[in-house]
């Protein structure tokens, strides 16, 4: 990952700064980029020509914060040829820890699983577990998060676990820039979302 930082003024010396965090590597940022602006298209082209770049992205896979990005792009797809569950659980191995991958194989074994199935609780683990494990490192995984615990409500409105998150993670969203590509926490709108009891005294 890279760091970038700049001016809003560049000749203004007292300008304040800007800081973001971008994928060093610039096809990787920009299939991210498109994955937080929703542009699906876009994110499928550029996920196909990556991975046309052969032996080198397989070694890219390894590191984990790449292969989230290539779950949620299989997570996201529209194209079935990338939607299979055996390629979902293979975004597994190794990577435990990392929320965003329990979101996006998550929210990839979900979409097409049957109610009540193996598939479909094997997904709800994933999507309640992912809660658990703090927040996702991408603003994208929120979204899906987001859109998936709505979905589990949806089929099951006695779901609780799945209302609880949900109005968790929506609580965390609202607090959260959704310009960003890597999840961004504003401190005093959390704090304002948050149940008094939580906000400290002034």
């Amino acid at each position: 990952m890279l760091l970038r930082s700049q001016r809003e003024e560049p000749l203004n010396a007292t300008a304040p700064w800007s800081f973001r965090l971008e994928i060093a590597d610039p096809p990787l940022n920009a299939l991210l980029e498109y994955l937080s602006i929703r542009d699906w298209s876009s994110a499928n082209a550029m996920f196909r020509e990556i991975c046309s770049s052969g032996q080198d992205f397989e070694y890219k896979l390894q590191e984990p914060f790449l292969a989230a990005i290539a779950a949620y792009v299989n997570a996201l797809a529209n194209d079935e040829a990338l939607i299979r569950s055996e390629i979902a659980l293979n975004f597994l191995a190794g990577n435990y820890w990392m929320s965003d991958i329990w979101i996006a194989v998550g929210w990839t074994l979900l979409r097409d699983a049957e109610s009540n199935s193996r598939e479909f609780v094997q997904a709800r683990q994933l999507i309640l577990g992912s809660v658990d494990q703090g927040l996702p490192y991408f603003t994208i995984g929120l979204r899906v998060l987001s859109d998936a615990l709505n979905f589990l409500t949806v089929v099951n409105a006695k779901d609780q676990p799945a209302k609880r998150a949900l109005t968790a993670v929506t609580r965390a969203s609202l607090a959260c820039s959704q310009d960003a590509v890597f999840t961004t926490v504003n401190l005093s709108k959390f704090l304002d979302l948050a149940p008094k009891s939580l906000r400290g005294t002034p």
